[in-house]
């Protein structure tokens, strides 16, 4: 059976912080691996979707999603991760083996794109400026 853990909307995780859940999880079950925390929001949450063929794990022929976070240097990986990964520590992201964050910047494809998405950006904060 998997046990995951997971969030599919701000209405029940504001921030939508997969690891915040897991630090909640280890500070109530303080038993609990940050390696089996780890596993639960990786393959055992694509096992429990049914999409652990697709998802989950860093395995040939499975999409290539991942984020890199800056933990400093570690023997222990996992733990580093759980106690210290979340938005502020997010270095890159990919998605569908396609970098859409390096650097802690977002990685555009094309300059239309990154347009687009500057122009959003400049709306939105007009939007806010107004409210």
């Amino acid at each position: 059976m998997a046990l995951a853990l997971g969030t599919d909307s701000a209405a029940s995780n504001a921030d939508l912080d997969i690891l915040a859940e897991a630090r909640a999880v280890a500070g109530i079950a303080p038993r609990m691996t940050a390696r089996r925390l780890m596993r639960m929001v990786t393959i055992e949450g694509a096992k429990a979707l049914g999409m652990d063929d697709e998802f989950g794990s860093l395995t040939a022929g499975k999409q290539a999603d991942l984020a890199v976070f800056r933990v400093g240097a570690t023997r222990e990986p996992e733990e580093a991760i759980i106690r210290a990964g979340g938005r502020e520590t997010i270095e890159a992201v990919m998605s569908g083996g396609t970098w859409r964050m390096r650097e802690c910047r977002h990685v555009f494809p094309t300059q239309s794109a990154q347009r687009a998405a500057d122009r959003a950006r400049t709306v939105a904060q007009r939007a806010i400026e107004r409210s």
